[in-house]
């Protein structure tokens, strides 16, 4: 008697030499007709096959279907997880005074720019550097960025 699935009831598919024996494989490596007495096997594998491929191709689909729905549920968690990170990054939780603080060690001031012949090679125009590369990282960094002159004393 086959194994059937506690979950769903589902017999077990028999191993390959069930599915075609021995002596099937060698009538059909021949030309010669079965004995009467594998007709009936034949017959009822030829009568009972259409239901039973039937029943087969319906729980495909149903499981296919349940595939489908857990890999859109996963999709939806890992969005939901993303999300979640995202919104509790430890960045979100900084004040905008820590930023300004931050933010004034990324520019040079008119110390460095005088005393130092490698900063008065510094173009404080370049978009490619701070501060103005402050303002393009998010809405909240040009907000804070805009809003501390300190930033912007040496253009």
């Amino acid at each position: 008697m086959p194994d059937s699935c506690d979950f769903c009831g589902i017999e077990s598919v028999p191993d390959q030499h069930a599915l075609r024996s021995a002596r099937v494989a060698e009538l059909l490596r021949q030309n010669g007709p079965p004995l009467d007495a594998e007709k009936p096997a034949l017959l009822a594998a030829i009568t009972d096959g259409p239901a039973r491929l039937a029943d087969l191709e319906k729980m495909i689909a149903e499981a296919q279907q349940v595939l489908g729905d857990l890999l859109r549920e996963r999709e939806l968690v890992k969005l939901q997880l993303a999300d979640a990170q995202t919104l509790l990054h430890p960045i979100r939780s900084l004040s905008d005074a820590i930023f300004h603080e931050i933010f004034s060690w990324c520019v040079y001031d008119w110390g460095d720019i005088r005393t130092s012949p490698w900063y008065r090679s510094a173009e404080s125009l370049d978009p490619q550097r701070p501060p103005w590369t402050l303002t393009r990282v998010s809405r909240r960094w040009r907000d804070v960025a805009i809003s501390s002159p300190r930033l912007w004393s040496t253009v």
